[in-house]
């Protein structure tokens, strides 16, 4: 709900460009595999960390801590890894499949977020790394439900890790949908920080689109020139 907002304020180029944003919920991509990949589509595929239990049930991301992930399309798609660990350990080259020329697929998920004192955050879904990345205007939001909960989070005192606690708990059982909302009309989406895996993902397609424009457009010129017709 939130990212064609911060295309429009971050992206110019891809604000003026034809894209397509489909919510699917991120984690059921991999449905939509063989008919991107045998199209041809360029694609950017925004999913959760979704960090789970030995019963598969959700559970506060932590490093060195033997979780996985309960993502089907990290783990069979991209970038084809099942532990937390491997998925925060994956390189950008992890994240991205290309078969032919002009197409690729690229992954974005929760990656850690510095915090002062040395204290990393790793959030689990959209919601907390939005706030990490937003603390300061947390601190002072206007809202109740979700926000008044984040609002008081930020403001506890506790530890990095503990304030993560607080949220997974919160977003577990509180209107998703409600927080964006609330956001769209108590703050302007682009007065906020984008999300740093979202931010790197969009980066990534910007690229794509640009040196596809670059490829595309003199064989396009080349066969009106000689009076080729689509």
């Amino acid at each position: 709900m939130l990212v064609p907002h911060f295309i429009a304020k971050h992206y110019a180029f891809l604000h003026a460009r034809y894209l397509t944003i489909l919510e699917i919920g991120g984690s059921h991509a991999q449905k939509l595999r063989d008919l991107i990949e045998h199209l041809g589509l360029l694609t950017l595929v925004i999913t959760d960390l979704d960090a789970g239990g030995t019963d598969g049930s959700a559970i506060q991301p932590a490093i060195g801590a033997g979780q996985m992930t309960n993502n089907p399309t990290l783990k069979d798609w991209l970038p084809g890894k099942s532990t937390i660990d491997e998925l925060l350990a994956a390189s950008a080259a992890d994240k991205v499949k290309t078969d032919i020329d002009l197409f690729a697929v690229r992954v974005a998920y929760q990656m850690p977020i510095s915090r002062p004192n040395n204290e990393t955050a790793l959030p689990y879904t959209f919601e907390d790394a939005l706030i990490f990345e937003n603390f300061e205007t947390f601190k002072t939001i206007k809202g109740t439900g979700l926000i008044g909960k984040a609002r008081a989070a930020v403001n506890s005192g506790k530890t990095t890790v503990e304030i993560g606690a607080d949220l997974f708990n919160a977003l577990r059982s509180g209107e998703k949908a409600k927080f964006a909302l609330d956001l769209l009309f108590n703050q302007s989406p682009g007065m906020l920080n984008v999300p740093n895996y979202i931010a790197e993902g969009l980066a990534w397609l910007e690229v794509e689109l640009k040196q596809k424009q670059i490829e595309v457009i003199p064989v396009a010129v080349a066969a009106a020139a000689i009076g080729v017709t689509a």
